[in-house]
C-alpha cells in the first residue's frame, strides 16, 4: 500500500478555506453595487425630505429663503426652468433651522422674466464613521419667478 497523495482532513480543510476566499471575493465585490443608505436622525433621509417646508421670494437681485419645516436646509440647487440647466448649487452662508430666513445672490446669468427651480439640499450622514453628506430632495423644489 504504497499510496501517494493528500490525506482527507488537508483537502477538507484546503477546500474550506477556498470556499471562503471565494466567498470574501465575492462580497467586497458585491458591496460596490450596494451604496451606503444616507441618514438623518436615525432615518433614511429620503423620508425626511417630505418634511422640508420653505418658501422663497426674488427681490433686489437676491433669493430670500424661509424654512417653515423642521429639518434645517443646507443648500440650494438652483435651475433655470425654461433652460433646464444647472445655473449653480449654492451652499448657504448658515445652514437655514426652523423658523429662520437667508438671503443667497442670483446667479449672474439670470435675467428678469426667468422661472427657477429651488431644490433643498439636507445633510445626512454615511457610513459608520458619520462622513457628513449633502441629500438633495429632488421632489420638493419650489419654482420662483425673477
Amino acid at each position: 500500500m504504497n499510496r501517494k497523495g493528500i490525506s482527507p482532513v488537508i483537502a477538507t480543510v484546503l477546500l474550506i478555506a477556498i470556499t471562503v476566499a471565494l466567498a470574501l471575493i465575492v462580497f467586497l465585490w458585491a458591496r460596490g453595487f450596494v451604496g451606503e443608505k444616507v441618514q438623518k436622525l436615525g432615518q433614511p433621509v429620503e423620508s425626511l425630505c417630505a418634511e422640508v417646508n420653505f418658501n422663497a421670494d426674488v427681490s433686489n437681485g437676491k433669493i430670500n429663503v424661509i424654512n417653515r419645516g423642521n429639518i434645517p436646509i443646507y443648500a440650494l440647487d438652483i435651475k433655470k426652468k425654461s433652460a433646464g440647466s444647472l445655473v449653480t448649487s449654492t451652499p448657504l452662508e448658515k445652514t437655514i433651522k426652523s423658523g429662520e430666513t437667508a438671503s443667497i445672490n442670483l446667479p449672474l446669468d439670470v435675467q428678469a422674466g426667468d422661472e427657477l427651480l429651488l431644490t433643498p439640499e439636507i445633510l445626512g450622514t454615511k457610513g459608520e464613521g458619520g462622513a457628513t453628506t449633502p441629500y438633495s430632495c429632488n421632489d420638493f423644489g419650489i419654482t420662483v419667478t425673477v
